[in-house]
């Protein structure tokens, strides 16, 4: 399901812990202008947003968000799983997402994704 800004703003303010990434006002911004498009995955009791981007022939995962409460079926993989199915259907080459969570590069490693670029950062 493809959501406009006011079903995904909606769906936000219903998550039991912060959802920053979806709340970064460029994020909503580009939300807004249909830069990033949102899809929401599972059902009302194991919920996962999924906000990305289509440049180029690369899907670019812009944040993702899963709202587990009732289920051992893990959204993070089930979410990367439709972005792959997305970017098939838009003709897309790759799939790229950028993350601080190392348990997310391990599930994505095991699905086949692998390392591309390291960034580093020094605080001044």
């Amino acid at each position: 399901m493809v959501c406009n800004a006011q079903v995904i703003t909606n769906l936000i303010k219903q998550c039991p812990s912060p959802v920053h990434d979806l709340q970064d006002s460029a994020i909503e911004r580009d939300i807004q202008s249909g830069k990033t498009k949102i899809r929401i995955i599972g059902n009302p009791e194991n919920l996962a947003i999924l906000a990305y981007e289509i440049i180029g022939t690369e899907l670019l995962i812009v944040a993702l968000k899963s709202i587990k409460t009732n289920s051992d079926i893990d959204l993070s993989i089930e979410c990367t799983r439709e972005a792959e199915k997305i970017g098939k259907e838009k003709g897309c080459k790759y799939i790229r997402f950028h993350t601080f969570r190392p348990g997310l590069v391990v599930k994505a490693l095991e699905q086949g994704y692998l390392p591309a670029e390291f960034i580093l950062r020094k605080k001044l």
